[in-house]
């Protein structure tokens, strides 16, 4: 889960989550939990566009050659 940095948590792409301003000011340093709220996606490790392009470009290009 989502660790808040005053309690610990650290500043890593499992533990860093995109919030408006309403919802993170509204958290605070509380869990998720704590506050009833839950993540509506499964965090994921950031990808580079460079890679996220290759990876786009092969699956595209495998699709045209079937």
């Amino acid at each position: 889960g989502v660790i808040p940095r005053s309690r610990g948590g650290q500043h890593t792409w499992d533990n860093v989550v995109a919030a408006c301003e309403r919802c993170n000011s509204s958290k605070g340093d509380r869990t998720l939990k704590e506050i009833g709220m839950h993540l509506r996606t499964t965090p994921k490790a950031p990808v580079h566009p460079v890679i996220a392009f290759a990876e786009q470009f092969w699956l595209d290009l495998q699709i045209n050659l079937e």
